[in-house]
């Protein structure tokens, strides 16, 4: 049977679904891939944002780059929150950081400081609506050769949680 539009699908034939179940709509999901190279980083996200009553295309992803510097960010979750962080990592990766552990140590202390303080007086119905994730990706230049750029780093923040990606042995 094919079903077009707004018609009610039926129950495949041989399955017991609860009616309540069926009729649920299903969270938003975003998708996000990256790759890390010895000598940059791959990113993509999706592009839709899903609203309660409709879908609009965004940007998702945001890359930013400075001298002997790139960053990368992507992120799930309320858009507001997302563009807060980024701004809030921008200016970290602003304040002369030169190599990815100064980097690292910086994004931890930029996550946590956003869920103690103003995440925390953002309006929300839950407070599980305030989880953002981001996929950030940094890379730097060699501060003796500043022609040649080192290995990136790849940091998954799932909320104020942060974690290296590393490639699989």
């Amino acid at each position: 049977m094919v079903s077009l539009g707004h018609v009610t699908k039926p129950l495949p034939p041989g399955h017991h679904y609860s009616k309540d179940r069926w009729g649920k709509k299903a969270n938003p999901v975003t998708a996000i891939s990256a790759f890390r190279c010895t000598d940059g980083l791959v990113m993509s996200p999706d592009t839709e944002e899903t609203y309660p009553d409709n879908k609009v295309y965004t940007f998702k992803l945001f890359p930013v780059e400075r001298e002997g510097k790139r960053l990368c960010v992507a992120g799930a979750g309320l858009g507001y929150l997302i563009d807060y962080a980024k701004d809030q990592i921008v200016t970290a990766l602003d304040s002369g950081l030169t190599n990815v552990v100064d980097f690292e140590k910086r994004l931890r202390e930029t996550m946590r400081e956003l869920y103690a303080g103003d995440f925390t007086l953002y309006p929300v119905d839950q407070d599980s609506e305030r989880r953002i994730q981001l996929l950030v990706g940094v890379q730097f230049t060699n501060e003796l050769e500043k022609s040649s750029w080192l290995e990136p780093a790849l940091f998954e923040c799932q909320s104020n949680l942060v974690t290296v990606v590393t490639n699989p042995a």
